[in-house]
């Protein structure tokens, strides 16, 4: 999946999104036009949101919790394939022109709640295993992936999902580098799977 430094190696067992979740191949996705044409920046490209919202449409979450707003184009894609009732929380440093313009002015911004804070010492205990699908999608450096991945587990309910973005990355965006070493590592504690055709990795919990 495109040039990267020669010393990290994408090690996590490769799966189809079908092999992850039997039959979700059938399902039917929405995505708003704008989200199709888009700056080639750090925004999740669109076979992830893709994903992402076929993912949301197969477990049926009713609570998600964002580590990593940006824009919120992951975040409105999981809005608008969900139920009325599912609560998504996002949280993002700080307020600013670019985080969550994507859901802001839409009315799925209803069902989503913004949060500000550094991941690092964000006070997750209110929210702690009550998350569906949890998202990890922050901060790309070793150090805030582990401690993103620590919360995201902590956050987790039985049966729950975890999805990181950007394991799989081009050369340009080698700052990734820290997701990729350390899911690489940790998944001699749990069964980690990179998921074929995009950047994200998964954790499934079966119960």
């Amino acid at each position: 999946n495109g040039l990267k430094p020669p010393d990290v190696q994408f090690t996590l067992p490769e799966r189809s999104l079908v092999e992850v979740f039997p039959g979700i191949d059938s399902v039917l996705v929405t995505t708003p036009v704008s989200e199709l044409y888009r700056p080639r920046d750090m925004v999740v490209p669109l076979p992830e949101l893709l994903t992402l919202a076929a993912i949301c449409r197969y477990i049926k979450p009713s609570r998600i919790f964002e580590i990593g707003t940006y824009t919120g184009s992951s975040t409105l894609e999981m809005a608008i394939n969900t139920s009325e009732e599912t609560e998504i929380l996002t949280l993002d440093l700080a307020p600013g022109e670019k985080i969550g313009s994507a859901f802001r002015e839409t009315t799925y911004n209803a069902k989503i709640r913004q949060l500000y804070g550094n991941s690092l010492t964000f006070d997750y205990t209110p929210h702690e295993h009550s998350m569906d699908l949890v998202l990890v999608d922050a901060n790309h450096s070793y150090e805030c992936v582990s401690s993103d991945t620590e919360k995201a587990f902590a956050l987790l309910r039985p049966r729950g999902v975890i999805v990181w973005d950007d394991y799989r990355w081009l050369e340009v965006h080698s700052e990734c580098a820290g997701v990729t070493r350390f899911l690489n590592e940790y998944q001699a504690k749990r069964p980690l799977f990179s998921i074929a055709g995009t950047r994200f990795a998964i954790y499934v919990d079966h119960g």
